[in-house]
């Protein structure tokens, strides 16, 4: 059996080799997260944000962060000198993150309750990478290019744009189209991590896909 971590590169394609036993129901005790998941998010999670080019000292923002086990999985990366602004329009999901900063002692956390709304109060150009983790679908139309928009105006020269892209092939999209799409916003593909992700409080094997400005 490999270790949950062995990584396989392959030119741009990088694939994490996991254990086959990966897809585990959610057990979930009032606000009390799974352990489960809270293992994944400082070991798993934090690799595979790694090889997605996240560092130390980073400022991440996680737009539609949900439960935030991307968020804390950034904040294990980016460190004391780094920032993740977690950002959602839900009161529970914010309320939930901003009470499990408060009860481990995590500063690194910024939570960021929206109105539903595309603009966020942060900089030009200020961020290191954005997470637009199963989230995208829920923007189609004017919504969708102004979200991308966003994303580019906050984002330094040289960040990174991480996709998690689920649910896009529902609305008619190949990850190629996805490709093509967000070259017309400025970003090009830099490589795809393929890992025992999590998506709506299951594990599951998917792919992140990265992306670029263009220069």
């Amino acid at each position: 059996m490999l270790d949950c971590c062995e990584f396989a590169l392959t030119g741009k394609y990088i694939e994490l080799l996991l254990a086959p036993d990966g897809y585990s129901p959610p057990v979930w005790n009032g606000d009390i997260m799974n352990k489960e998941f809270i293992e994944w998010e400082a070991v798993e999670g934090a690799k595979i944000l790694t090889v997605t080019g996240i560092k130390a000292g980073d400022t991440v923002v996680d737009f539609g962060c949900g439960n935030g086990h991307y968020t804390f999985a950034a904040a294990h990366i980016v460190g004391n000198n780094g920032k993740v602004i977690a950002v959602d329009q839900s009161h529970i999901a914010i309320k939930q993150i901003s009470d499990r900063c408060k009860q481990e002692n995590i500063k690194n956390i910024a939570p960021m309750l929206t109105d539903g709304g595309i603009h966020l109060d942060i900089p030009d150009e200020s961020v290191d990478a954005v997470l637009l983790y199963d989230i995208l679908h829920h923007f189609q139309g004017e919504a969708r290019t102004a979200l991308l928009e966003e994303v580019r105006r906050i984002l330094k020269p040289e960040a990174i744009l991480s996709l998690h892209p689920t649910h896009e092939t529902e609305h008619g999209k190949t990850i190629d189209e996805l490709v093509v799409e967000l070259v017309m916003f400025g970003f090009e593909h830099t490589g795809s991590v393929h890992a025992r992700l999590i998506h709506y409080r299951f594990f599951q094997e998917s792919t992140i896909h990265n992306f670029s400005m263009i220069k």
